[in-house]
């Protein structure tokens, strides 16, 4: 679903022209309610419908371009949320990386749909995952997310395998992702953005970034 505000007048419109794959979009003809009913049902359905609307790539490059443009996001649009749509963005401010959106929907497809489904169960890692399909670069690892999402399936970067550890979820992330939670805020991010990015709560974020910035100062004092 294409969107210029959060409450368009019908899911499809939009205020730019030259669009005519709008009118084929299987959103035109579902109740705009649909797609901003925030609970993980009303996501679930919105994600139905939007992964077998036959313009679903179109809709996604629409959507990022939209967005760039006017910097709001809300509700469901090509199948992805608000939170990981902001994570695309910020794929390709770190990583330069893209998704294959075309790869992305084979990876949907019934043979590869199984496959993911089956390594997301084992609970490994979305960078291992991408290497299990034959992925090793930045743009495979962010195809293999949005495989992910468009299959109701979670695609955190910060997945860490159960292995009993009593250290809080936020201390892992911070750990595990300090060099990246520092880009983004040096980007100008904030805890929504590495929330997004990282795919966990934004109180997560929050304390890990709380601890990063620490560290950071810490190592600073170090140094001078």
């Amino acid at each position: 679903m294409i969107t210029l505000t959060r409450r368009p007048i019908t899911p499809a419109v939009s205020a730019r022209t030259g669009d005519t794959w709008r009118g084929s979009a299987a959103c035109a003809s579902v109740g705009r309610d649909a797609f901003y009913d925030g609970s993980v049902d009303g996501q679930k359905t919105a994600r139905q419908v939007c992964v077998r609307c036959p313009v679903l790539m179109q809709c996604l490059s629409g959507t990022a371009a939209e967005e760039a443009w006017s910097q709001d996001r809300w509700g469901m649009a090509a199948g992805l949320t608000a939170p990981q749509r902001l994570a695309l963005v910020w794929e390709e401010r770190l990583h330069g990386a893209r998704p294959d959106v075309t790869k992305a929907g084979q990876l949907i497809g019934w043979d590869w749909m199984r496959k993911l489904r089956h390594l997301h169960e084992q609970r490994l890692t979305l960078d291992e995952i991408t290497r299990a399909i034959g992925g090793t670069t930045p743009q495979h690892l962010v195809t293999t997310r949005l495989a992910l999402w468009w299959l109701d399936l979670d695609g955190t970067r910060a997945q860490l395998r159960a292995d009993g550890e009593l250290t809080p979820k936020w201390q892992r992330v911070a750990d595990a992702h300090g060099p990246e939670i520092a880009r983004v805020l040096k980007a100008g991010g904030n805890r929504f953005d590495v929330s997004a990015y990282l795919g966990v709560s934004v109180s997560c974020a929050e304390k890990a970034i709380t601890f990063v910035n620490k560290s950071m100062v810490a190592a600073l004092e170090v140094a001078a």
